[in-house]
């Protein structure tokens, strides 16, 4: 089994000249993953706010739903 070697990558990496497409390539590749990365926590982000609106207006609409209950009609 392969164990990976940081230290390995990073001389290998000072040693190796990147080609114009490699370098497009790493350059294309890291703003991709930045965009997916962006994307996925304000999904997340929305996700959890509406969650909590549903929460709170639930919790408001048993409050009203109690209070009309315990206030007698005249």
């Amino acid at each position: 089994m392969h164990r990976f070697d940081p230290s390995r990558l990073s001389e290998w990496l000072s040693h190796h000249q990147f080609t114009r497409v490699e370098a497009f390539g790493l350059k294309f590749g890291a703003i991709a993953l930045l965009i997916v990365v962006v994307s996925v926590v304000v999904s997340i982000k929305m996700l959890i706010q509406h969650l909590w609106r549903r929460r709170q207006d639930e919790r408001a609409r048993r409050a009203s739903i109690n209070e009309s209950r315990e206030t007698p009609n005249e």
